[in-house]
């Protein structure tokens, strides 16, 4: 029986999401940096081909795949975040900006990482001796276990509490 939550049917354009999402990222990157700013052509053009070579490449495509979801609940905490601190009544969280430029490149190294081990054959891996029988994904799996992840977000918004609460004047 369909439903209206069934959303399966979606996994057919994903390829289409990961080029608009690397097309997206690639020119709000060359926006925000000023890289091409003498012609207003050449950051489409070259976010277009990045995200092209992206698409080309299966591996690449899997990892911006499994990157992808956590970018967006990354964006939904730090927005949650910034409204917080905008009830609150401070107007500009100045440590959010570097702290989220380290949450998205561990995130996308952790990521890619974990990716790239999971679909990649490392000599070694095929061998009789008990050397090369350690399951390398363990660490993937103990970071994304439902109840580890958990415990990081209550963490996560202790130490934003703690922080907020020091700041502010009471």
């Amino acid at each position: 029986m369909a439903t209206f939550l069934d959303a399966s049917g979606l996994q057919h354009f994903s390829a289409v999401f990961v080029f608009i999402f690397v097309f997206i990222a690639a020119f709000a990157m060359f926006s925000y940096m000023k890289i091409f700013d003498e012609h207003k052509w050449v950051p489409w053009f070259a976010a277009l081909l990045i995200a092209f070579f992206i698409l080309i490449s299966p591996l690449a495509t899997k990892v911006v795949q499994n990157i992808a979801p956590w970018f967006a609940v990354l964006f939904v905490f730090v927005i949650l975040i910034g409204v917080a601190a905008k009830m609150v009544g401070d107007a500009e969280i100045s440590f959010m900006k570097p702290l989220f430029l380290v949450l998205v490149i561990v995130l996308v190294f952790v990521g890619a990482g974990t990716t790239i081990r999971s679909n990649v054959i490392v000599p070694g891996d095929n061998e009789s001796s008990s050397d090369f029988t350690r399951d390398y994904s363990q660490t993937s799996t103990i970071v994304f276990h439902p109840k580890f992840m958990g415990m990081m977000l209550i963490f996560a918004i202790a130490i934003f509490t703690i922080a907020m609460l020091v700041t502010s004047k009471l």
